[in-house]
């Protein structure tokens, strides 16, 4: 952890930032952040999978924080119904893709 510190000391000192600009207009800048949405918008957001898998390694990597045990729970229940998917499908079309392989 206090290696992670040094790091993001060193690159506030350095001015380090991405390679890539973005223009900063409200459409760019809405599109982007979800932080412009209101708080029932950004609610919305936890119903993709996808993101909520990034803003959890972004809490890690980015902001230094151990994600909440809402997103753990959250995912956990993403990982579970796929998990079930996947099974369901297994058991129902086992007979029909297994003899063709």
């Amino acid at each position: 952890m206090e290696l992670l510190k040094i790091f993001a000391e060193k690159c506030e000192e350095n001015n380090l930032r991405p390679s890539v600009s973005v223009p900063s207009t409200s459409i760019t800048k809405s599109l982007i952040f979800s932080d412009s949405y209101s708080p029932a918008a950004q609610k919305l957001f936890l119903l993709n999978p996808v993101y909520l898998f990034i803003r959890y390694f972004r809490k890690i990597i980015l902001e230094f924080t151990i994600p909440s045990v809402y997103f753990h729970l959250l995912m956990a229940a993403y990982v579970i119904i796929v998990l079930g998917m996947g099974c369901w499908m297994y058991r129902k079309y086992n007979t029909k893709f297994l003899y063709h392989v």
